[in-house]
């Protein structure tokens, strides 16, 4: 089969398609002929192995997991012996971890759910990692509810279009910060109002806001502190480096405000809430862009330099791929 591949850290340089065996699935997985998968700064920064940190569990020199990605939609192809809630020829959306940018994944059946009709294959690939991640800083960690004022960081991207969608369906005022060029979209999201980041300092605002929700990362605790109301909550998705990462760390556990580092396991459960979500027509991926497998290197590099708008989608070819 073939793979993405890379067998150094470094930047898009880096990866290969590659032949590589097909995996063989456990007694609790399945095995998925993958049809599109999205790339998330997750795998990017499993390219790099930065933070360093990373390199611990994954490798000090080099990857000890050869083949990217998690988000991926496909068709089961095989079922292990202890899966009985999945079927060979569902078509599904499934976070691989490592391993999910090939032809074929094996995946734990707990990480896999039923794509329902009328979400197609590049959304349904869209929708796993940021949407689980969205999910949880909208509903889990900022706990919005109706009427609240919400001030989204980051609202064109993978987890922030979504956020944007999330946010309003609550009934919350939602505020989203963006490029210019980006605004009239944000607000067809659902955005009451957008911000500027390239005319506006955000830090200057006078606004407050009951929930705050962090996707870049580039805000400051202390900007944080004064557009918070109080009772208000931050939810840090995203951080500006590593020092960012160990202060904001530190504050969850010792400050004195209620931010909350998001955190996310994407499995059945963390995605039904999505799947729930796109069939009542809450949230609708955007994917801006279905590069050819030839091309992950570019899409990669075009989402790590940050001009990403909603997803970026990569089609696998297989014969009759259309949704």
């Amino acid at each position: 089969m073939k793979a993405i591949t890379y067998d150094r850290y470094g930047g898009p340089e880096v990866i290969q398609i590659q032949e590589q065996p097909q995996p063989k699935i456990q007694a609790d997985q399945v095995l998925i002929r993958t049809h599109y998968l999205s790339i998330n700064p997750y795998d990017w920064h499993y390219m790099r192995g930065k933070p360093y940190f990373m390199r611990l569990e994954h490798g000090l020199r080099k990857p000890k997991h050869t083949i990217l990605g998690n988000d991926i939609y496909g068709v089961i192809t095989e079922v292990g012996k202890q899966v009985n809630d999945l079927q060979i020829g569902d078509r599904v959306m499934a976070a691989a971890k490592l391993g999910g940018f090939a032809e074929y994944a094996a995946v734990a059946a707990s990480r896999v759910i039923r794509v329902p009709e009328g979400l197609d294959g590049p959304n349904a690939a869209a929708l796993v990692m940021a949407g689980v991640t969205a999910h949880a800083g909208v509903h889990e960690f900022g706990r919005v509810k109706q009427a609240d004022r919400v001030l989204i960081n980051g609202a064109s991207g993978g987890v922030g279009h979504l956020a944007i969608q999330m946010a309003h369906a609550t009934g919350a005022n939602v505020t989203g910060i963006c490029s210019r060029k980006n605004s009239a979209w944000v607000k067809s999201l659902g955005a009451d109002e957008v911000i500027d980041y390239t005319q506006t300092n955000v830090s200057s605002l006078e606004d407050q806001f009951d929930v705050i929700i962090d996707v870049n990362g580039n805000l400051t605790l202390a900007t944080y502190k004064q557009l918070l109301r109080k009772g208000g909550r931050v939810a840090v998705v995203g951080y500006n480096g590593m020092p960012d990462m160990m202060k904001k760390m530190w504050h969850q556990r010792f400050g004195s405000m209620d931010l909350k580092v998001v955190g996310v396991e994407e499995n059945r459960s963390s995605m039904k809430p999505l799947v729930e979500m796109v069939e009542k027509g809450s949230i609708t991926p955007h994917v801006s862009k279905i590069y050819s497998m030839e091309k992950f290197s570019e899409a990669i590099d075009h989402l790590e330099k940050g001009h990403a708008i909603g997803k970026l989608v990569v089609q696998i070819p297989v014969e009759g791929n259309t949704k």
